[in-house]
């Protein structure tokens, strides 16, 4: 799905005004409310446009390409699920100013279709299944109570069928995928980006671009239209 012409606009005011040292929240509602978003446009401000200190230190952590071979990838499961899930069904999906991909579907916390639910995963599987020789670790958090039927589909998928996979279900996934060092971690999650020393793999988008030919929006291109 593109992006509006009031939510494109929206996002380059938006990025100009915290340039210049305005405060994130109130300009936010600002803007939003100057170009009557929804809470899908106000949700890609939010999620998609930051400061450029965040950006740059975001950006240095991405791993691009492939991962390495025999690396060891501790995925934050159901924030990637829910990208993957967002962007199958036809739901707002964008790559944010600090290079990784987001959507702004609302889903987190809900369940989607279960087509959608048994596809989704079905695509973080085929990524494991070409990659035998990852050491992979599926963090599932147990304190989003909504999201137990999709831990439990991707329980269900990977138990027992990949010998390389570790399920580790968790009350504390952020600290857990924030903490130590000599792994990839594929998350969008901020907080934990933020916070790791490790390199950020962005799995969600490394599937939706190889498997998929949908264009999807890139606000780093957007922003780059008024520099």
């Amino acid at each position: 799905m593109n992006l509006s012409p009031p939510t494109i606009q929206a996002i380059k005011d938006y990025s100009l005004l915290l340039g210049k040292g305005y405060p994130d929240k109130r300009t936010l509602e600002l803007i939003a409310d100057t170009y009557k978003l929804d809470r899908h446009g106000r949700a890609v401000l939010y999620r998609g446009v930051f400061k450029k200190e965040a950006v740059i230190k975001r950006r240095a952590k991405i791993w691009t390409g492939d991962p390495p071979k025999n690396a060891i990838l501790k995925v934050d499961a159901l924030n990637q699920f829910y990208s993957i899930a967002s962007y199958l069904s036809g739901q707002v999906v964008f790559i944010a100013s600090d290079g990784l991909l987001r959507d702004a579907s609302g889903y987190h916390g809900e369940i989607p279709d279960g087509k959608i639910v048994h596809r989704a995963i079905l695509e973080l599987a085929l990524f494991i299944e070409g990659r035998s020789d990852l050491q992979v670790e599926l963090f599932l958090d147990r304190q989003v109570d909504a999201c137990v039927p999709v831990s439990a589909a991707i329980i269900a998928e990977f138990a027992n069928r990949f010998p390389q996979v570790k399920i580790v279900e968790s009350d504390t996934v952020d600290a857990e995928l924030s903490s130590g060092e000599g792994f990839l971690v594929a998350t969008s999650d901020s907080t934990i980006v933020d916070r790791t020393l490790n390199p950020v793999f962005d799995l969600a988008r490394y599937i939706l671009e190889r498997n998929f030919s949908g264009k999807i929006p890139d606000i780093a291109e957007i922003l780059s239209e008024i520099e």
